[in-house]
């Protein structure tokens, strides 16, 4: 599986309740547990979101980002990473991960190192 940003599927998951527990498995192995927190906090709902409503909208990429879609950038990538390597129980990976995450990321890198 190729996802040309893993930003959105891991909010988007734990919106609906992440009802496999796939991400929140993935985010429990995550070093910095309070990273973790802030995502929960911001994106989950244990009951799944409302069919009618939408999903929580992430911001584009800018000169100075927001923190949160720094955060979300890096743990979207992290459980894509981290389900694609433990297949074994049926993650939806299908054990294949192909990252093309950074183009996105490289103009606001390079611009920030070259005006800050």
């Amino acid at each position: 599986m190729m996802r040309i940003s893993c930003m959105k599927p891991m909010p988007n998951s734990i919106a609906v309740g992440d009802p496999e527990g796939h991400f929140r498995r993935a985010l429990a192995t995550f070093p910095n547990q309070q990273m973790v927190e802030r995502a929960l906090d911001k994106y989950f709902i244990p009951e799944g979101k409302a069919a009618n409503k939408p999903y929580r909208s992430l911001p584009l990429w800018t000169i100075n980002p927001p923190r949160h879609l720094e955060e979300a950038a890096i743990l979207g990538n992290y459980c894509e990473v981290w389900l694609a390597k433990h297949n074994d129980d049926g993650s939806p990976t299908g054990g294949v991960i192909g990252i093309n995450r950074l183009t996105k990321v490289a103009l606001v890198c390079t611009v920030k190192s070259c005006f800050n």
